[in-house]
């Protein structure tokens, strides 16, 4: 009995049966959403942080949880699609900076398409505000996390290149 409480946690999850494994992850992972949907309606003093004369953001819980969502599809995606291969890491990264590297190069084209506008009325000064606002703000593509997870696929690829035999 007291061996069984000295032992750490995770090695008593890796004894675990598979079955076991995904149903916690599963279970685990549709809370971590629950919540991420529920922070999302909840409104504050910072709602409106994101508003100047460039214009305003939808609301800040709203935006940073439908990021944490597309968080929390990206991870486990990458993760389980790897299974530690160097080469798929190495997609992953490119996928990842298409659609980070490339939305956010899209969006600046975009806006230096319609740029000035005559809806800012002579603040034209302000490109890099909304280039910004709509970097953060775009929720229906995964610019953002695109971006945040780029740095840790490179990282594992080039981690995993090292420990892999010599060819």
């Amino acid at each position: 009995m007291s061996e069984s409480i000295s032992k750490p946690s995770a090695l008593r999850f890796a004894r675990l049966p598979s079955a076991a494994k995904w149903i916690l992850f599963a279970c685990s992972w549709t809370a971590a959403v629950a919540v991420c949907l529920e922070f999302g309606k909840i409104r504050s003093e910072w709602s409106g942080v994101l508003c100047g004369p460039w214009g305003c953001s939808a609301p800040l819980e709203a935006v940073l949880s439908v990021h944490a969502i597309w968080l929390l599809t990206l991870i486990p995606l990458i993760h389980f699609t790897s299974r530690n291969q160097t080469r798929i890491y190495r997609w992953w990264s490119v996928l990842l900076a298409v659609v980070g590297l490339g939305g956010t190069l899209f969006l600046a084209a975009q806006l230096g398409w319609h740029w000035p506008s005559e809806s800012l009325g002579g603040k034209s000064n302000y490109f890099l505000q909304q280039w910004g606002l709509a970097v953060f703000g775009a929720v229906d593509v995964p610019v953002l996390p695109a971006i945040i997870l780029l740095p840790y696929c490179l990282w594992r690829s080039r981690l995993l290149r090292r420990k892999s035999p010599a060819s």
